[in-house]
């Protein structure tokens, strides 16, 4: 504790001095190893996996009138969005084949990184 006295001593550091603002701060997402990156994009394949498919049309509620309403609504407006609904899931489906496809590069290219790895020892 002595040493670390004199070494601040002979730096001429004071209590008020030290410039704690220049500190950078590291963001959190560089503590996040490469695994547990690789294991959120596993999540996110996964999920995106299973729910590419999304049906633009909700069941609906109410009773009666409103009901009534709601579903000639529904059906008139629907001509106006079946082209842009099958665009957009098939737009979906090329998204999740990439996805699946990065996802079997990446792991090609870890095993043979491991490989090379162990071939060097």
């Amino acid at each position: 504790m002595q040493e670390i006295r004199e070494e601040i001593q002979a730096k001429g550091y004071e209590k008020s001095t030290l410039p704690f603002n220049g500190i950078p701060i590291v963001p959190r997402e560089e503590f996040t190893t490469n695994s547990q990156r690789l294991a959120q994009l596993n999540d996110s394949i996964n999920f995106i996996n299973t729910n590419w498919n999304i049906s633009p049309f909700c069941p609906l509620t109410g009773r009666g009138l409103k009901l009534f309403i709601k579903k000639a609504v529904r059906k008139l407006v629907r001509p106006s969005f079946v082209q842009n609904m099958e665009n957009q899931r098939k737009f979906n489906q090329n998204v999740v084949q990439s996805f699946n496809a990065i996802n079997i590069y990446i792991k090609r290219l870890e095993s043979r990184i491991n490989e090379l790895e162990s071939q060097e020892k």
